[in-house]
């Protein structure tokens, strides 16, 4: 039995190491060929019988609009004329309740909310946001709560593990991992970068190294780590393909900045000096009708940091196409982002009234 775990533990190693020494990064060209055309700004007024507070997800399935608010914990739900139609029961535990708020994403047509119960499992959700069935994923696996990717016999998920069997020099190891829909663990992507590790020893905080994962071209798997700017490609298969690496225009790195640093946020000096020169990506998603990889990020501010609100963020877009060139990176209005059909939607809270916007692209 020893013989056989020394075995596997050597394959794994091996496995990884040379996963990791064969990266060659391609540099993604920055080429301005896109422009976001504003179709539809909607508003609604919330009153005293319906309230939403800080917004924590968005997503958009065919013509719904589906809200997760974090005060409430609550998914609300509106039309494509941004009118309430229904909200999930209150804050609980009970059969169709979330205990904590949810994270929403997609596979096909179906919600799924996740990051609730004990943070493993995905719940997909009927058009009355009734939990009707779970994906359980391996608990040595998982840790950190990202969006996850799907594919008809399974899934892949974001694991900042303890499992020696991808641990590196006695370090926690953020990687991406494959199992299947069942459950069983398929495979880890040991796709850590040297930016990244260097950056993780005076990590900043925990957003900013959390990996984001979403569907690529060519049916792959992007897995971009939250403190470097490489987009690592896999096959549906788990294997490595590339890796890019991409410089937002607007982003910022400092990896000079010690935890203890970031934590203690108690003067406008400590903002200028430390919190003014951090940036964080939000969200990566796939436009399957438009084959193109958006990705999100945004510059903090003083009063998101003080009150830790998104309001007041400074959000920006990227869009990235098949040839890899970046063909658009600059601001965009709203926090919270979806796509659904070709549009991309952002969503704005600014006090009793939320402002839905929804942008079509144009390739120049």
């Amino acid at each position: 039995m020893k013989k056989i775990t020394l075995i596997v533990l050597i394959m794994v190693l091996t496995y990884c190491t040379e996963e990791k020494n064969k990266y060659e990064k391609n540099n993604i060209i920055y080429e301005p060929k896109a422009k976001l055309n504003l179709v539809e700004k909607l508003y609604h007024h919330c009153n005293d019988n319906f309230f939403v507070g800080k917004i924590y997800d968005v997503e958009v399935i065919q013509n719904r609009i589906y809200i997760s608010d974090a005060t409430s914990c609550q998914v609300h739900v509106f039309n494509d004329s941004f009118e309430h139609l229904y909200s999930s029961a209150e804050c609980g535990r009970g059969p169709d309740e979330f205990d904590r708020v949810p994270l929403l994403t997609k596979d096909k047509n179906h919600l799924i909310a996740y990051g609730i119960g004990d943070m493993r499992n995905y719940y997909i959700l009927d058009d009355n946001l009734k939990k009707i069935s779970s994906i359980n994923t391996p608990n040595d696996y998982f840790s950190e709560i990202t969006n996850p990717v799907f594919f008809p016999n399974k899934i892949v998920i974001s694991a900042l593990s303890d499992n020696p069997l991808i641990k590196n020099k006695n370090k926690d190891m953020t990687v991406a991992v494959m199992v299947k829909r069942t459950s069983q663990f398929i495979k880890p992507f040991c796709s850590l970068d040297p930016i990244y590790l260097s950056n993780t020893t005076n990590s900043y905080t925990n957003t900013l190294l959390t990996p984001l994962l979403a569907h690529g071209f060519n049916n792959s798997v992007v897995v971009l780590q939250g403190a470097s700017t490489v987009y690592n490609i896999f096959n549906n298969n788990g294997n490595y393909v590339g890796s890019y690496n991409y410089k937002p225009r607007f982003y910022k790195i400092p990896p000079h900045l010690s935890t203890n640093q970031v934590r203690n946020f108690n003067s406008k000096e400590r903002f200028e000096n430390f919190y003014s020169k951090i940036s964080a990506y939000k969200k990566m998603f796939f436009d399957e009708k438009n084959k193109l990889l958006y990705i999100c990020y945004y510059n903090l501010t003083e009063e998101s940091i003080r009150y830790k609100t998104h309001i007041g963020v400074l959000s920006y877009l990227i869009v990235i196409n098949s040839k890899y060139r970046c063909i658009y990176d600059d601001k965009i209005e709203g926090y919270m982002t979806a796509v659904e059909n070709g549009y991309i939607y952002t969503v704005v809270n600014e006090g009793d009234t939320l402002q839905l916007n929804k942008y079509s692209i144009n390739i120049l």
